[in-house]
């Protein structure tokens, strides 16, 4: 039985499920065990789970929206940016080494 704190993700893996992604969003294949497994979530109302055929294998897979951890953490993990886009350019626009062109854009002397 999976622990109440393992999420889908963790649970595909010790199960020794197949699985595949794009993004966030987990796919495996349609089995017996995945049909039990996509049931108790839907029915705890966890996530909506869908269906696609393969383009590959031409088989069914469930598609488990946002739920492939390893894209999360890795997105968690990225260095925030110091400044936005927008400040960014506010701050070019302002800085005294950058001129205005004949076009009337900013650019750097």
């Amino acid at each position: 039985m999976p622990s109440p704190v393992m999420n889908i993700f963790e649970e595909v893996k010790a199960r020794g499920i197949k699985f595949d992604h794009h993004e966030s969003d987990l796919y495996i294949p349609v089995t017996e065990e995945t049909h039990a497994l996509v049931d108790r979530l839907q029915s705890q109302k966890v996530i909506h789970v869908t269906t696609f055929t393969c383009q590959i294998d031409g088989k069914q897979w469930y598609d488990i929206p946002f739920s492939y951890t390893p894209w999360w953490e890795a997105r968690v993990s990225r260095p925030m940016l110091e400044e936005t886009p927008g400040q960014q350019a506010e701050r070019l626009y302002h800085d005294e080494n950058y001129h205005v062109n004949e076009d009337g854009q900013r650019r750097p002397e």
